[in-house]
């Protein structure tokens, strides 16, 4: 199944927040991806890039850059779940 999100929000603590069309909604934390992958470091040490980030024209990838992105379904699976007050 293809997750698409229907509404992005990045978060200054480097979390994402995901509303999904079947109404699914998380937050990804990418702390742990930045401190592992040496691509994603950029997204902490490049002023503003994190917040800079965009939902592609299919909205199942967030991309930054050519080295950075996050498919959507990672954030589906790997996300945490939040009510709908979030």
């Amino acid at each position: 199944m293809i997750h698409r999100i229907s509404m992005l929000e990045l978060r200054e603590n480097f979390c994402i927040y995901a509303r999904f069309d079947d109404g699914v909604q998380v937050v990804y934390d990418m702390r742990d991806d930045i401190s592992s992958l040496p691509s994603f470091q950029d997204l902490e040490t490049i002023p503003g890039l994190f917040l800079s980030g965009k939902l592609d024209k299919s909205r199942t990838c967030i991309e930054w850059n050519e080295y950075i992105d996050v498919p959507s379904h990672v954030l589906y699976e790997y996300g945490t779940r939040v009510s709908l007050s979030a």
